[in-house]
């Protein structure tokens, strides 16, 4: 499916865009649209966000709610062409398998699979009877796990993925500390009623960079408690498709700084960002502290303070 971008290459009905329904397509009536209308026209340049409007006029309420959940940078890159099937939007051969193992299923589910049973009903054997337990005709369910013989490798297979999954012993920071000399620190989180985490958190971190930029701050460390988006900005992994335009937008301001580091927090260390972000959801327009600071936050900037001199 695309990854929007700027819009420009992707048509509003045909191509597949929409971040819900297994076919990513648009199914609203084309009532007020020309069957070559492009994604772009539906998105706002100047205030760099989607015509909310317009999308709640034309589209069904749940592909309008669905097309707005989607995040635009501020860099309005090249829209992209992705792979659903992994959380970076590239293709493996690994991730090729689920579409197997569905395929598999579903032709079991209508008795396609060609079982002894079926091969016989085709006339094409004589005979039904299981290779393994030579006792009960050759069913998809027997054959799955009815007969014995599956039965074991079923049981064998639960033993051997048993103890694939290790503890974790990663040592991760569980408390703000101040940056490094010379430079300034930037905490940044997000939240959400719905399940769009990520996708909120990355709009945080490109607020907490304009901010920066803004202020005129040219050394600063831009802070979080996601750990996926840290690492995807400080290049150590591929950041989740449905945010990375966002991402590629972030690193592409990041150039109008000296100096910048990212850091990785847990959500103790992140307290008043997050209380912020929280208090966030009763607030229409921007509001900034500036010496000052809001009353909702201030004794976990008080705890924060107390630790970096105990």
């Amino acid at each position: 499916m695309w990854r929007m971008g700027n819009g420009r290459d992707v048509k509003v009905r045909g191509d597949r865009w929409l971040p819900c329904s297994s076919s990513h397509v648009v199914i609203s009536p084309p009532l007020f649209l020309y069957k070559d209308t492009w994604v772009g026209e539906l998105i706002d340049i100047d205030a760099m966000c989607w015509k909310s409007l317009v999308v709640d006029s034309i589209f069904l309420p749940h592909e309008a709610e669905a097309i707005k959940s989607i995040p635009l940078s501020v860099c309005f890159p090249s829209d992209k062409l992705v792979w659903t099937e992994t959380a970076n939007g590239k293709f493996t051969v690994k991730s090729a398998y689920h579409l197997a193992v569905r395929h598999f299923a579903w032709k079991a589910c209508r008795e396609a699979l060609p079982t002894k049973v079926n091969l016989k009903r085709r006339k094409v054997l004589t005979e039904d009877s299981c290779e393994w337990c030579k006792v009960k005709p050759e069913t998809v369910g027997h054959i799955l796990w009815g007969c014995p013989k599956a039965q074991e490798y079923w049981a064998e297979f639960l033993v051997t993925n048993e103890g694939d999954e290790l503890p974790n012993t990663t040592v991760q920071k569980m408390n703000w500390s101040p940056p490094p000399p010379g430079l300034c620190k930037v905490n940044v989180d997000a939240a959400t009623f719905k399940d769009i985490r990520s996708t909120a958190e990355s709009k945080a971190f490109e607020a907490g960079i304009l901010f920066a930029l803004s202020h005129g701050f040219t050394d600063v460390v831009l802070e979080g408690d996601s750990q996926v988006l840290v690492n995807a900005l400080a290049g150590f992994s591929s950041p989740p498709s449905a945010v990375a335009s966002v991402i590629q937008g972030v690193l592409e301001l990041c150039m109008g700084f000296t100096q910048i580091q990212f850091s990785h927090v847990k959500r103790q260390g992140n307290m008043p960002a997050h209380l912020v972000a929280k208090n966030a959801y009763s607030i229409v327009n921007d509001i900034v502290w500036v010496e000052e600071d809001p009353c909702f936050a201030k004794q976990a900037l008080i705890h924060d303070v107390n630790f970096m001199f105990s």
